[in-house]
């Protein structure tokens, strides 16, 4: 089953959007869209025939996508191929929204994924890329409004939490990979801490791109401002 509507979804959610969360949220809708928890490339790779628990589902859970978090363009584009080939998902999301210091903070600067991404459009544009040559659903990809190290007011911390900068990276990656549905948490991401809403930029971003799909994740209530300000471009991401 494709994909055709993201009205309202259920955002990933560290344990907690499982199959067994996710079969209890069904019973209550059968049109939300549901999502899986992140999973890494190599988790993926690894770990799906000595532990398909981590991604099996079952056929009540459609419309399902699949979260996945990595910054290697060709293990991003295999757990795609396997998420979709073998699992059956409708699909695929790559998170650039996490700023968790587990996932941001990493020695090795080719090991940094989820919000660190966005500090590098060309890489994300080309891990999109390989994902959408290696499957025939849907890719997609969820950022934030920017990216900080920290809440100090610094003007290269200004620089990247605007709209320039993220208008930027959307275009960036579009034309580089040519996904055009973006799903925005809408605050910046303060690399190992909790971000700040941006609603004012969401919306305006969201009016800029009409072509394209633009989700907001958060609040119910905070969707429903961000929706009319976008002209109802935004659809809403439930936590």
């Amino acid at each position: 089953t494709r994909v055709d509507s993201h009205k309202l979804s259920v955002a990933p959610m560290l344990d907690c959007t499982d199959s067994h969360f996710r079969r209890l949220v069904r019973l209550v809708s059968r049109r939300v869209h549901l999502w899986t928890e992140m999973v890494h490339q190599d988790a993926v790779i690894h770990a799906h025939e000595t532990q398909p628990s981590l991604l099996s589902h079952g056929d009540e859970e459609h419309p399902l996508t699949v979260q996945l978090g990595g910054a290697s363009p060709e293990r991003l584009a295999r757990a795609a191929a396997i998420c979709v080939d073998e699992y059956g998902y409708d699909e695929v999301n790559l998170n650039c929204g996490c700023p968790s210091a587990k996932v941001v903070a990493k020695p090795e600067l080719d090991k940094r994924f989820g919000a660190a991404l966005m500090l590098d459009g060309d890489l994300v544009g080309e891990c999109l890329r390989r994902m959408k040559e290696a499957v025939d659903v849907p890719v997609t990809l969820k950022h934030r409004l920017g990216v900080r190290a920290s809440r100090r007011d610094t003007e290269e911390a200004n620089a990247r939490d605007s709209y320039d900068f993220v208008s930027s990276f959307v275009d960036d990656v579009h034309s580089a990979s040519g996904v055009d549905h973006f799903v925005v948490h809408a605050r910046c991401a303060v690399l190992e801490r909790a971000g700040c809403a941006r609603r004012a930029v969401l919306a305006r971003g969201a009016r800029a791109r009409c072509s394209r799909a633009v989700l907001a994740r958060g609040a119910l209530a905070r969707c429903a401002v961000l929706a009319r300000g976008a002209r109802a471009r935004c659809a809403v991401l439930a936590l």
